[in-house]
C-alpha cells in the first residue's frame, strides 16, 4: 500500500522531498488518530469518533489509501447511529490496514 500511495503523491505533485514529507506525516499520524477513534468507541462518545473518523477520511483520501477512507466514511455513518458493533469492526479493519503502512 505505501508504494502505490507514493505513486499516488507523486502524479499529484511530481517532487520526491514533497511526497516523502506528506506521506511521512500521514504515516504517522494514521495509527494515533486509529488509536484515538478505537478509544473513542470504547467511551461511546460519538461525536468525538465521528470528528475522527472525519480526519481519517480525509487524511487517507490525500495520499490515495482508498481502503481506508472507505472504511472511515463507513465509520462516520456507524458512529452517527451509535452503533458500537459495527465501529468496532471497522476500527479493526483500519487496524489491520495500518499495517500496511
Amino acid at each position: 500500500m505505501k508504494q502505490s500511495c507514493i505513486d499516488f503523491l507523486m502524479e499529484q505533485f511530481g517532487d520526491r522531498d514533497v511526497v516523502d514529507e506528506i506521506y511521512g506525516e500521514f504515516a504517522a499520524s494514521f495509527p494515533k488518530l486509529v488509536g484515538e477513534a478505537a478509544q473513542q468507541a470504547r467511551d461511546a462518545d460519538w461525536e468525538k469518533l465521528d470528528r475522527t473518523a472525519h480526519a481519517i477520511k480525509g487524511n487517507s483520501m490525500v495520499v490515495g489509501f482508498g481502503e481506508a477512507a472507505d472504511a472511515a466514511i463507513a465509520l462516520r455513518r456507524a458512529a452517527k447511529l451509535s452503533d458500537a458493533a459495527e465501529s468496532a469492526r471497522l476500527i479493526g479493519e483500519l487496524e489491520r490496514l495500518k499495517g500496511e503502512l
